[in-house]
């Protein structure tokens, strides 16, 4: 599905990318993609979840969010909060919106931010990240895994293993996006900085692939050799891939492809003009249904 801003090439494209295991036990990412043609670059952020991936999104600034509006909510959100609670926070740091923040009032306890907002200060905030979905000419990239499927004992049993297949997904379709919509680039995965032993597994399984190539043969030909990693909380780009992927993970765990905020994205999936109008390429399920893995 495209919409007409898709259909037109525009200057700027972002990709929501995200992995999620079918699972509530399982490791999930999100990841965003920025590219400026006439910048030469592509950037991919990757949200944190359960695997990872992010990065700065070049004109998504946090500091934009709301700005076309009446009024810029983050920047309200920090401003009230001060005056009526005496709190000062960082909009750089402290203003991070994640899904499970937006969900679990438990976990807000602990983010003043989150904390402090009223439902319609939420909501607003909320609109305003979707907003951008379409105001960016995003496209999003999106791959499940189903844990259920993978049968027990074998090589993709193990966690590692897992996480190396979701990203060789992930990076597949990056690959086919950027073939064939911008041919002469190279796109960089940006992807959330968890920790130190997380980054390099994540980076040994990217360099693996960037070698050797995927399973199916492809090679990466257009996808810089080595991810970047970035924290959420200073990157609004991966902030909005967080909430993509909660949609993306609610939609499975739930069978509901009725889920109300997993419509509200699905018209800017990434579909192939040589595939199906109806086809999402965009939206990987893994393994496909009927079929385990090993």
């Amino acid at each position: 599905m495209f919409s007409a801003a898709q259909r037109n090439a525009p200057a700027s494209n972002i990709i929501f990318i995200n992995i999620y295991s079918k699972s509530s036990k399982s490791s999930t990412a999100n990841t965003v993609f920025r590219f400026s043609p006439e910048l030469g670059r592509k950037t991919i952020t990757h949200s944190r979840s359960f695997i990872s991936s992010s990065s700065p999104v070049g004109n998504l600034r946090s500091d934009r969010i709301g700005s076309r509006g009446k009024a810029r909510p983050k920047r309200n959100i920090i401003s009230r909060i001060e005056s009526e609670h005496g709190i000062t926070l960082d909009f750089a740091v402290d203003a991070e919106v994640k899904s499970t923040l937006l969900r679990n009032e438990k976990a807000r306890q602990r983010h003043p931010f989150s904390l402090y907002q009223t439902d319609e200060e939420r909501m607003e905030l909320v609109n305003e990240f979707y907003s951008q979905l379409e105001k960016c000419n995003v496209v999003l990239i999106s791959v499940v895994i189903d844990k259920k499927q993978i049968i027990p004992c074998s090589r993709l049993a193990n966690q590692q293993e897992l996480h190396n297949k979701a990203w060789e997904l992930l990076c597949e379709r990056v690959e086919s996006f950027m073939n064939e919509r911008h041919p002469k680039h190279k796109a960089i995965l940006i992807t959330d900085d968890t920790d130190k032993q997380k980054n390099l597994q994540t980076t040994r399984a990217h360099v693996n692939l960037y070698k050797h190539g995927a399973s199916s043969g492809l090679s990466l030909r257009h996808i810089v050799e080595m991810p970047l990693f970035v924290s959420s909380a200073t990157c609004v780009g991966v902030q909005l891939a967080d909430l993509c992927c909660y949609n993306v993970y609610r939609r499975f765990k739930d069978d509901n492809p009725d889920y109300e905020f997993f419509k509200r994205i699905e018209p800017f999936f990434y579909n192939s003009d040589n595939t199906d109008p109806n086809k999402k390429d965009g939206l990987k399920v893994f393994p496909s249904a009927g079929e385990a893995a090993r």
